[in-house]
């Protein structure tokens, strides 16, 4: 069952076992109107991360839960693919507000940090080791491009 689905399984699920509307999940979440339902409807197809954390609080569940993570997760492509959707809408957030990441870093650098911490998240090895030497290249490149911006 595709993640999606499973989504809107699980917040219905949950609307049902409480008696709750969408438009009392999503106030009790604090979101904006019609974000449950523009999930429901298939109308985003990425919620962000801390619209899921928002959605499974007010449900009492976990993220986990909501999107039917399994025990193995390395074998969920869905799930793979939704976190390097996740990571590279942070990293671009955090590069857009000037947090975390310098604003100087291209949309190209994003994807490659956002690569990189999901392959880490996924992949075989999960050496942190390896992952920090990633993030470092990826930074002191974004640091060379800068200064050559300001000359």
């Amino acid at each position: 069952m595709p993640m999606n689905a499973i989504l809107t399984k699980q917040i219905r699920s949950g609307l049902e076992e409480r008696g709750w509307s969408v438009r009392e999940l999503e106030r009790k979440a604090g979101l904006k109107e019609r974000a449950v339902l523009s999930i429901l409807q298939g109308k985003s197809k990425h919620p962000r991360i801390d619209t899921l954390v928002k959605i499974a609080n007010a449900l009492d569940t976990s993220v986990s839960s909501l999107i039917g993570e399994k025990k193995s997760i390395s074998s969920n492509v869905d799930l793979d693919s939704l976190v390097f959707d996740l990571v590279l809408d942070f990293i671009r957030w955090s590069r857009d507000s000037g947090n975390r990441f310098p604003t100087t870093l291209s949309d190209a650098d994003c994807e490659y940090i956002a690569d990189a911490i999901t392959t880490y998240l996924f992949g075989p090895t999960g050496d942190v080791r390896e992952l920090h030497q990633i993030l470092d290249e990826s930074h002191d490149r974004a640091a060379r491009v800068s200064s050559r911006r300001t000359r």
